[in-house]
Protein backbone atom coordinates (compact mmCIF):
# COMPACT_ATOMS: atom_id res chain seq x y z
CA UNK A 1 0.00 0.00 0.00
CA UNK A 2 1.37 3.57 -0.83
CA UNK A 3 1.55 6.20 1.47
CA UNK A 4 -1.21 8.03 0.00
CA UNK A 5 -3.50 4.95 0.48
CA UNK A 6 -2.37 4.51 4.07
CA UNK A 7 -3.02 8.41 4.85
CA UNK A 8 -6.87 8.05 3.28
CA UNK A 9 -7.09 4.70 5.28
CA UNK A 10 -5.90 5.91 8.69
CA UNK A 11 -8.01 8.85 8.42
CA UNK A 12 -10.95 7.04 7.98
CA UNK A 13 -10.35 4.68 10.54
CA UNK A 14 -9.65 7.45 13.23
CA UNK A 15 -13.09 8.82 12.00
CA UNK A 16 -14.91 5.61 12.39
CA UNK A 17 -13.44 4.92 15.80
CA UNK A 18 -13.97 8.88 17.41
CA UNK A 19 -17.56 8.55 15.89
CA UNK A 20 -18.24 5.18 17.80
CA UNK A 21 -16.75 5.98 20.97
CA UNK A 22 -14.01 3.77 20.88
CA UNK A 23 -10.09 3.93 20.72
CA UNK A 24 -7.39 2.18 18.18
CA UNK A 25 -6.27 0.15 20.95
CA UNK A 26 -9.52 -1.72 22.41
CA UNK A 27 -12.03 -1.09 19.58
CA UNK A 28 -11.18 -4.10 17.49
CA UNK A 29 -8.67 -7.50 17.42
CA UNK A 30 -5.45 -6.27 15.47
CA UNK A 31 -6.63 -9.08 12.51
CA UNK A 32 -9.78 -7.36 12.00
CA UNK A 33 -7.95 -4.10 12.14
CA UNK A 34 -5.98 -4.78 9.73
CA UNK A 35 -8.74 -6.38 7.19
CA UNK A 36 -10.66 -3.22 7.65
CA UNK A 37 -7.50 -1.11 6.95
CA UNK A 38 -7.06 -3.21 3.83
CA UNK A 39 -10.65 -3.06 2.96
CA UNK A 40 -10.76 0.85 2.83
CA UNK A 41 -7.19 0.96 1.35
CA UNK A 42 -8.74 -0.42 -1.84
CA UNK A 43 -11.90 1.86 -1.87
CA UNK A 44 -9.37 4.59 -1.46
CA UNK A 45 -7.27 3.51 -3.72
CA UNK A 46 -10.30 2.92 -6.53
CA UNK A 47 -11.93 6.78 -5.59
CA UNK A 48 -8.48 8.21 -6.36
CA UNK A 49 -7.79 6.11 -9.75
CA UNK A 50 -11.44 7.47 -10.83
CA UNK A 51 -10.77 11.06 -10.12
CA UNK A 52 -7.71 10.82 -12.11
CA UNK A 53 -9.04 9.49 -15.08
CA UNK A 54 -11.81 12.36 -14.76
CA UNK A 55 -9.37 14.85 -14.48
CA UNK A 56 -7.22 13.66 -17.63
CA UNK A 57 -10.94 13.31 -19.48
CA UNK A 58 -11.94 17.11 -18.79
CA UNK A 59 -10.38 20.07 -20.91
CA UNK A 60 -8.41 22.26 -18.64
CA UNK A 61 -9.13 25.60 -19.28
CA UNK A 62 -5.58 26.49 -20.56
CA UNK A 63 -6.55 24.10 -23.62
CA UNK A 64 -9.57 25.28 -24.12
CA UNK A 65 -8.94 29.12 -24.29
CA UNK A 66 -8.43 29.85 -28.14
CA UNK A 67 -5.16 30.25 -30.01
CA UNK A 68 -3.73 33.87 -29.31
CA UNK A 69 -3.68 35.76 -33.14
CA UNK A 70 0.08 35.83 -34.92
CA UNK A 71 2.03 38.69 -34.50
CA UNK A 72 1.28 41.08 -37.51
CA UNK A 73 3.57 41.42 -39.55
CA UNK A 74 5.85 44.33 -40.60
CA UNK A 75 5.58 46.49 -43.33
CA UNK A 76 8.92 44.90 -44.95
CA UNK A 77 6.83 41.48 -44.85
CA UNK A 78 3.36 42.70 -46.05
CA UNK A 79 5.38 44.38 -49.13
CA UNK A 80 7.87 41.43 -49.72
CA UNK A 81 5.00 38.83 -49.71
CA UNK A 82 3.08 40.72 -51.99
CA UNK A 83 5.61 40.94 -54.69
CA UNK A 84 6.66 36.98 -54.14
CA UNK A 85 3.33 35.67 -54.21
CA UNK A 86 2.36 37.98 -57.63
CA UNK A 87 5.18 37.02 -59.24
CA UNK A 88 4.42 33.36 -58.61
CA UNK A 89 1.31 33.37 -59.30
CA UNK A 90 2.38 35.19 -62.89
CA UNK A 91 4.17 32.61 -63.85
CA UNK A 92 1.75 30.04 -63.66
CA UNK A 93 -0.73 32.25 -65.40
CA UNK A 94 -3.56 32.13 -62.37
CA UNK A 95 -5.40 35.02 -62.00
CA UNK A 96 -7.42 34.40 -59.72
CA UNK A 97 -3.89 34.30 -56.82
CA UNK A 98 -3.69 37.60 -58.16
CA UNK A 99 -6.65 39.19 -57.61
CA UNK A 100 -6.63 37.61 -54.26
CA UNK A 101 -3.63 39.55 -52.93
CA UNK A 102 -6.04 42.72 -53.56
CA UNK A 103 -8.71 43.79 -51.06
CA UNK A 104 -12.50 43.17 -52.42
CA UNK A 105 -12.69 46.85 -52.73
CA UNK A 106 -9.98 47.48 -54.06
CA UNK A 107 -8.92 50.64 -56.62
CA UNK A 108 -6.85 50.08 -59.28
CA UNK A 109 -6.01 52.77 -61.23
CA UNK A 110 -4.29 53.63 -64.75
CA UNK A 111 -4.01 56.91 -67.20
CA UNK A 112 -5.70 55.75 -70.39
CA UNK A 113 -7.52 57.45 -73.09
CA UNK A 114 -10.46 58.60 -70.48
CA UNK A 115 -7.61 59.64 -68.37
CA UNK A 116 -6.67 58.10 -64.92
CA UNK A 117 -9.30 54.80 -64.81
CA UNK A 118 -10.22 52.92 -62.12
CA UNK A 119 -11.59 49.63 -61.80
CA UNK A 120 -11.99 46.96 -58.99
CA UNK A 121 -10.83 43.30 -58.37
CA UNK A 122 -13.54 41.33 -60.42
CA UNK A 123 -12.10 43.06 -63.78
CA UNK A 124 -8.46 42.58 -62.76
CA UNK A 125 -9.15 38.84 -63.04
CA UNK A 126 -11.01 38.57 -65.87
CA UNK A 127 -9.06 40.94 -67.71
CA UNK A 128 -5.83 39.11 -66.43
CA UNK A 129 -7.36 35.71 -67.99
CA UNK A 130 -7.98 37.26 -70.98
CA UNK A 131 -3.68 38.78 -71.37
CA UNK A 132 -3.00 35.05 -70.68
CA UNK A 133 -4.77 33.92 -73.50
CA UNK A 134 -3.38 36.37 -75.87
CA UNK A 135 0.50 36.40 -74.60
CA UNK A 136 0.78 32.39 -73.78
CA UNK A 137 4.24 33.25 -72.49
CA UNK A 138 3.22 36.53 -70.62
CA UNK A 139 6.25 36.57 -67.59
CA UNK A 140 6.23 39.91 -65.05
CA UNK A 141 9.37 40.74 -63.81
CA UNK A 142 10.64 42.47 -60.88
CA UNK A 143 13.02 46.10 -61.46
CA UNK A 144 13.27 47.91 -58.57
CA UNK A 145 11.22 47.65 -55.41
CA UNK A 146 11.05 50.89 -52.95
CA UNK A 147 9.09 50.59 -49.50
CA UNK A 148 8.25 52.50 -47.11
CA UNK A 149 5.71 51.79 -44.41
CA UNK A 150 2.36 50.23 -46.36
CA UNK A 151 3.30 52.29 -49.40
CA UNK A 152 5.35 50.76 -52.38
CA UNK A 153 6.64 51.73 -55.36
CA UNK A 154 7.19 48.89 -57.73
CA UNK A 155 9.16 48.96 -61.37
CA UNK A 156 8.52 45.82 -63.23
CA UNK A 157 9.03 44.78 -67.04
CA UNK A 158 6.16 42.44 -68.97
CA UNK A 159 7.51 40.38 -71.88
CA UNK A 160 5.44 37.95 -74.09
CA UNK A 161 4.42 36.89 -77.33
CA UNK A 162 1.06 37.67 -79.21
CA UNK A 163 -0.02 34.68 -80.70
CA UNK A 164 -3.56 34.67 -79.61
CA UNK A 165 -6.69 37.32 -80.28
CA UNK A 166 -5.78 40.63 -78.32
CA UNK A 167 -8.52 43.69 -78.88
CA UNK A 168 -10.02 42.10 -81.47
CA UNK A 169 -7.38 41.49 -83.79
CA UNK A 170 -5.63 38.32 -84.79
CA UNK A 171 -2.42 37.28 -83.01
CA UNK A 172 0.81 39.30 -84.87
CA UNK A 173 3.29 36.69 -83.40
CA UNK A 174 5.26 39.72 -82.26
CA UNK A 175 7.08 40.13 -78.73
CA UNK A 176 6.61 42.61 -76.18
CA UNK A 177 8.49 43.94 -73.30
CA UNK A 178 8.08 47.57 -71.43
CA UNK A 179 8.29 48.68 -68.23
CA UNK A 180 5.63 50.29 -65.68
CA UNK A 181 5.28 51.47 -62.11
CA UNK A 182 2.53 50.78 -60.11
CA UNK A 183 2.22 53.13 -56.90
CA UNK A 184 0.82 50.43 -54.06
CA UNK A 185 -0.99 51.10 -50.85
CA UNK A 186 -1.56 48.30 -48.35
CA UNK A 187 -3.80 47.28 -45.33
CA UNK A 188 -2.87 46.04 -42.22
CA UNK A 189 -3.92 43.01 -43.71
CA UNK A 190 -1.92 42.52 -46.17
CA UNK A 191 -3.54 43.47 -49.39
CA UNK A 192 -3.67 45.79 -51.53
CA UNK A 193 -6.16 48.60 -50.96
CA UNK A 194 -4.78 51.11 -54.31
CA UNK A 195 -2.69 50.54 -56.99
CA UNK A 196 -1.66 53.20 -59.31
CA UNK A 197 0.24 51.95 -62.83
CA UNK A 198 1.51 53.68 -65.03
CA UNK A 199 3.03 52.42 -68.67
CA UNK A 200 2.86 53.11 -72.39
CA UNK A 201 0.37 51.75 -74.04
CA UNK A 202 1.57 53.52 -77.82
CA UNK A 203 5.35 51.19 -77.29
CA UNK A 204 3.28 48.32 -76.80
CA UNK A 205 1.21 49.35 -79.64
CA UNK A 206 3.97 49.84 -81.91
CA UNK A 207 5.55 46.91 -80.88
CA UNK A 208 2.74 44.84 -81.78
CA UNK A 209 2.83 46.97 -85.47
CA UNK A 210 -0.57 48.21 -84.34
CA UNK A 211 1.02 51.82 -83.83
CA UNK A 212 1.08 54.85 -85.79
CA UNK A 213 3.41 54.42 -89.02
CA UNK A 214 5.69 57.52 -87.98
CA UNK A 215 6.12 56.14 -84.30
CA UNK A 216 9.19 54.24 -83.76
CA UNK A 217 8.68 51.64 -81.01
CA UNK A 218 10.75 51.40 -78.14
CA UNK A 219 12.74 47.90 -78.07
CA UNK A 220 11.19 45.28 -76.57
CA UNK A 221 12.58 45.19 -72.85
CA UNK A 222 14.17 41.97 -71.90
CA UNK A 223 13.81 40.63 -67.79
CA UNK A 224 16.39 42.31 -65.32
CA UNK A 225 19.05 39.84 -64.43
CA UNK A 226 19.02 41.77 -60.53
CA UNK A 227 16.37 43.28 -59.07
CA UNK A 228 17.01 46.20 -56.73
CA UNK A 229 15.01 46.25 -52.99
CA UNK A 230 15.23 49.22 -50.76
CA UNK A 231 13.22 49.33 -47.67
CA UNK A 232 13.32 52.41 -45.64
CA UNK A 233 12.00 52.93 -42.29
CA UNK A 234 9.33 55.18 -41.74
CA UNK A 235 5.67 56.43 -42.03
CA UNK A 236 3.88 56.84 -46.47
CA UNK A 237 3.51 60.43 -46.15
CA UNK A 238 3.96 61.99 -48.95
CA UNK A 239 6.97 64.78 -48.61
CA UNK A 240 8.40 67.70 -50.44
CA UNK A 241 11.33 66.74 -53.07
CA UNK A 242 12.98 70.28 -53.94
CA UNK A 243 15.07 68.61 -56.66
CA UNK A 244 11.83 67.27 -58.73
CA UNK A 245 10.18 70.26 -57.55
CA UNK A 246 13.15 72.19 -59.39
CA UNK A 247 13.34 69.85 -62.23
CA UNK A 248 9.44 70.59 -63.19
CA UNK A 249 9.57 74.14 -62.88
CA UNK A 250 13.26 74.12 -65.51
CA UNK A 251 11.21 71.56 -67.60
CA UNK A 252 8.02 73.84 -68.00
CA UNK A 253 10.26 76.91 -68.80
CA UNK A 254 12.74 75.19 -70.94
CA UNK A 255 15.70 76.80 -68.81
CA UNK A 256 18.43 74.35 -69.88
CA UNK A 257 20.98 76.60 -68.06
CA UNK A 258 18.88 75.34 -64.85
CA UNK A 259 18.26 72.14 -65.85
CA UNK A 260 22.27 71.53 -66.80
CA UNK A 261 22.32 72.82 -63.53
CA UNK A 262 20.07 70.03 -61.95
CA UNK A 263 20.80 67.35 -63.85
CA UNK A 264 24.38 65.44 -63.50
CA UNK A 265 26.52 65.14 -66.20
CA UNK A 266 26.74 61.87 -66.66
CA UNK A 267 22.71 61.64 -66.01
CA UNK A 268 20.59 58.62 -67.28
CA UNK A 269 17.30 59.65 -68.87
CA UNK A 270 14.76 57.20 -69.67
CA UNK A 271 11.68 58.88 -70.99
CA UNK A 272 10.08 55.29 -71.68
CA UNK A 273 7.14 56.94 -74.13
CA UNK A 274 10.45 57.48 -76.32
CA UNK A 275 12.14 54.74 -78.72
CA UNK A 276 15.44 54.90 -76.88
CA UNK A 277 17.21 56.33 -73.49
CA UNK A 278 18.97 60.07 -73.73
CA UNK A 279 21.98 61.34 -72.40
CA UNK A 280 22.04 64.91 -70.88
CA UNK A 281 22.49 66.75 -73.84
CA UNK A 282 19.60 64.67 -75.75
CA UNK A 283 17.46 65.40 -72.87
CA UNK A 284 17.85 69.33 -73.16
CA UNK A 285 17.08 69.11 -76.28
CA UNK A 286 14.26 66.71 -75.95
CA UNK A 287 12.99 68.92 -73.72
CA UNK A 288 12.88 72.61 -75.93
CA UNK A 289 11.45 70.64 -78.47
CA UNK A 290 8.61 69.76 -76.62
CA UNK A 291 8.56 73.50 -75.19
CA UNK A 292 7.78 74.70 -78.64
CA UNK A 293 5.01 72.27 -79.01
CA UNK A 294 3.63 72.90 -75.45
CA UNK A 295 4.28 76.50 -74.77
CA UNK A 296 2.16 76.73 -71.80
CA UNK A 297 3.20 74.03 -70.08
CA UNK A 298 2.35 73.45 -66.15
CA UNK A 299 3.56 70.66 -63.67
CA UNK A 300 1.85 69.53 -61.00
CA UNK A 301 3.27 67.64 -58.54
CA UNK A 302 0.49 65.08 -56.62
CA UNK A 303 2.64 63.06 -54.41
CA UNK A 304 6.17 62.82 -53.76
CA UNK A 305 7.79 60.52 -51.46
CA UNK A 306 11.90 59.46 -50.77
CA UNK A 307 13.29 56.05 -50.55
CA UNK A 308 17.22 56.98 -49.03
CA UNK A 309 17.91 58.20 -52.36
CA UNK A 310 15.38 57.74 -54.47
CA UNK A 311 12.80 60.24 -54.60
CA UNK A 312 9.26 59.22 -56.13
CA UNK A 313 6.54 62.25 -57.18
CA UNK A 314 2.99 61.40 -59.31
CA UNK A 315 2.46 64.54 -61.02
CA UNK A 316 -0.42 65.62 -63.47
CA UNK A 317 1.07 67.83 -67.08
CA UNK A 318 -1.24 70.64 -68.54
CA UNK A 319 -0.70 72.00 -71.53
CA UNK A 320 -2.20 73.40 -74.74
CA UNK A 321 -1.22 71.46 -78.34
CA UNK A 322 0.41 74.33 -80.26
CA UNK A 323 3.28 72.61 -82.56
CA UNK A 324 3.86 69.02 -83.68
CA UNK A 325 5.28 66.71 -81.07
CA UNK A 326 6.16 63.18 -81.78
CA UNK A 327 3.78 62.12 -85.01
CA UNK A 328 1.47 64.39 -83.35
CA UNK A 329 -0.39 67.45 -85.12
CA UNK A 330 -1.06 70.55 -83.73
CA UNK A 331 -4.73 70.84 -82.71
CA UNK A 332 -4.60 74.18 -80.23
CA UNK A 333 -6.89 71.88 -77.65
CA UNK A 334 -5.73 72.01 -73.76
CA UNK A 335 -5.87 68.98 -71.92
CA UNK A 336 -4.09 66.91 -68.88
CA UNK A 337 -1.81 64.11 -68.73
CA UNK A 338 -1.06 62.04 -65.51
CA UNK A 339 2.22 60.87 -65.00
CA UNK A 340 5.14 59.45 -62.51
CA UNK A 341 8.93 60.07 -62.23
CA UNK A 342 11.51 57.67 -60.42
CA UNK A 343 14.86 59.49 -59.83
CA UNK A 344 18.12 58.45 -57.71
CA UNK A 345 19.23 62.03 -55.98
CA UNK A 346 23.27 62.69 -55.59
CA UNK A 347 22.74 65.97 -53.34
CA UNK A 348 21.04 68.51 -55.43
CA UNK A 349 21.24 66.97 -58.50
CA UNK A 350 19.22 64.50 -60.26
CA UNK A 351 21.84 61.18 -61.30
CA UNK A 352 19.19 58.91 -62.94
CA UNK A 353 15.70 60.17 -63.98
CA UNK A 354 12.69 57.53 -65.26
CA UNK A 355 9.43 59.18 -66.54
CA UNK A 356 6.24 57.16 -67.30
CA UNK A 357 3.15 58.53 -69.04
CA UNK A 358 0.53 57.06 -71.45
CA UNK A 359 0.90 58.23 -75.02
CA UNK A 360 -2.59 56.69 -75.24
CA UNK A 361 -3.38 59.35 -72.95
CA UNK A 362 -1.82 62.05 -74.42
CA UNK A 363 -3.30 61.21 -78.16
CA UNK A 364 -6.87 61.51 -76.75
CA UNK A 365 -6.07 64.50 -74.37
CA UNK A 366 -5.30 66.58 -77.32
CA UNK A 367 -7.72 65.14 -79.96
CA UNK A 368 -4.40 63.75 -82.43
CA UNK A 369 -4.79 60.85 -84.53
CA UNK A 370 -5.72 58.12 -82.17
CA UNK A 371 -4.34 54.74 -82.65
CA UNK A 372 -5.26 53.87 -79.27
CA UNK A 373 -7.55 50.89 -78.89
CA UNK A 374 -11.28 51.56 -80.19
CA UNK A 375 -12.87 51.78 -76.14
CA UNK A 376 -10.40 52.43 -72.94
CA UNK A 377 -11.06 49.35 -71.40
CA UNK A 378 -9.12 47.43 -74.58
CA UNK A 379 -6.14 49.03 -73.48
CA UNK A 380 -6.44 48.53 -69.59
CA UNK A 381 -7.09 44.63 -70.28
CA UNK A 382 -3.74 44.36 -71.67
CA UNK A 383 -2.36 45.70 -67.98
CA UNK A 384 -5.29 42.82 -66.72
CA UNK A 385 -7.02 45.66 -65.41
CA UNK A 386 -10.66 46.21 -65.84
CA UNK A 387 -13.74 48.94 -66.84
CA UNK A 388 -12.88 52.66 -66.66
CA UNK A 389 -14.38 54.89 -64.01
CA UNK A 390 -13.21 58.75 -64.65
CA UNK A 391 -12.16 59.67 -60.46
CA UNK A 392 -12.07 63.57 -59.34
CA UNK A 393 -9.26 65.36 -60.35
CA UNK A 394 -5.94 65.31 -58.03
CA UNK A 395 -5.37 68.20 -55.17
CA UNK A 396 -2.24 70.32 -56.18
Amino acid sequence: MDLRARIVASSVMTLCLSACGGSPEHSASPAASASAERSLAAKAALASARAAASASAAPSVASSAPEPPPPPKSPKEIVSTYVAENLAAFGAHDAKKIAALYAPRAVIASPGPAGLEETGRADMARDLAALFDAFPDAQLSSVRLLSKGHLAVWEWTLTGTNTGEFMGKPATKKRIGYRGVSVLSFGDDGLVKRETMYFDFGTVLSQLGLGPKKQAARPADAAPSKPEELFVEGDSAPEGVPQLRAFYDARDKADDKALATLLRDDVQASVLSLPSDQKKADFVKSVKDAAKAFPDAKTDPVACFRFGDYAVCERVWTATSKGPFLDMKATNKRGTVHGIDVARLAGDQIAMLESFENTAEMRATFGASDPSPKTPTDEVKLQGKGGAKKPPAPKK
